[in-house]
């Protein structure tokens, strides 16, 4: 309770003067009122205008901070979803980098924890999705199929279809299974009718395409499962219910292809046989004696080599001998011809007086 003299009232609430000169709010207990009056009354607790100012002042810059962080992040141009079985949706903004990922499931979820997608080029950042998917098997002889469905927020698209076409190929070349690459365009009323369904613009287009074509496919389906499973069990290829699929194509690895580019070489060297020569099996061995693949491979790159090169030079042995033989020939009957008599000459040589020119007679033989 608190006891001072009474400054103002009204009703039961009143100002009152302490002994100590403090000003206090009270609700008034007693029945005398009296202005002047010394009264009694119970002190009433309001928050103070500084504390009330500093409250506005906390709230305004948080509203700031808030404000400030939402206008940083730059407006998507486009979007861009990739599905598998992991679905996952990636915001893209004009130069092409990545702003904001979403998984859609929670297969997708676990997807993005495991890479850093922030300002990634889209290319760059499918490439590291499809990667992380290839890793956790979430790509297998069941889900072989990869979606990737742009949807423009602008009149150009700043995704360009024919390259994440190549980035979803690079990232699968090595899988021992045939991957189907699909990419898709979509509007963005379509994305906003697929967000209200909880899945993504691409699973959304497939559910649309395969209703208009009568086939039996629910939301759970499209949702749940993977696209190479719908493929199997729905017995239908996915790319014919898109309304634009441009892209279709089957990724498959070729075994040493890409894997050890030395490797990929010695091969091609073994595969090139010289002329004449046939390549030797190599014959099998039972467990326990049989030698290194790679060091085999050397030795017979080498051996192959060497042959290579002792042909070579028996042929040009052989070149340089006949033409050492033509030229010997040649040679001979250069002087055969220079050493050829004549039958005159060989007349001359039996008959040497015949070289000696008659003298003339100029009228003195003897009668």
């Amino acid at each position: 309770m608190v006891k001072g003299l009474l400054i103002r009232s009204k009703g039961p609430l009143g100002v009152v003067m302490t002994q100590d000169g403090r000003f206090v709010r009270v609700l008034l207990t007693g029945g005398n009122r009296a202005l002047g009056q010394e009264v009694m009354g119970r002190e009433l607790h309001f928050p103070s205008m500084t504390r009330g100012l500093a409250v506005a002042c906390l709230l305004f810059v948080i509203m700031i901070g808030v404000w400030a962080k939402i206008m940083s992040v730059p407006a998507a141009a486009a979007y861009v979803a990739l599905d598998i079985n992991p679905s996952v949706e990636l915001a893209v903004d004009q130069v092409g980098q990545v702003i904001q990922c979403r998984g859609l499931d929670d297969d997708g979820q676990k997807l993005l924890k495991q890479v850093v997608l922030d300002k990634v080029e889209i290319y760059r950042a499918l490439d590291l999705l499809v990667q992380g998917a290839v890793q956790q098997h979430y790509l297998n002889e069941t889900n072989n199929v990869v979606l990737a469905t742009v949807t423009p927020i602008k009149e150009y698209s700043v995704v360009d279809e024919e390259k994440l076409k190549d980035s979803v190929s690079q990232a699968v070349t090595g899988l021992p299974v045939s991957v189907k690459i699909i990419t898709e365009v979509a509007t963005p009323q379509e994305r906003q009718q697929a967000t209200d369904k909880g899945i993504s613009v691409g699973r959304y287009l497939i559910y649309q395409g395969s209703t208009r074509q009568g086939a039996s496919l629910t939301i759970e389906d499209v949702k749940n499962k993977g696209l190479g499973q719908l493929e199997k069990e729905k017995g239908w290829q996915i790319e014919q219910v898109l309304p634009h699929a441009r892209y279709n194509i089957r990724a498959k690895h070729q075994p040493g292809k890409g894997d050890n580019n030395e490797t990929s070489d010695k091969q091609k060297l073994l595969n090139k046989v010289p002329p004449g020569q046939v390549k030797k099996e190599q014959p099998h061995l039972p467990p326990g004696k049989q030698t290194n693949p790679a060091m085999e491979s050397g030795k017979q790159v080498i051996e192959e080599k060497q042959q290579m090169i002792k042909d070579k030079d028996e042929k040009d042995d052989e070149i340089t001998s006949e033409r050492r033989v033509d030229h010997h020939q040649s040679q001979l009957n250069q002087n055969k011809n220079e050493n050829k008599d004549t039958p005159d000459d060989h007349l001359k040589k039996d008959n040497p007086g015949l070289d000696k020119k008659p003298t003339p007679n100029h009228g003195h033989d003897k009668k």
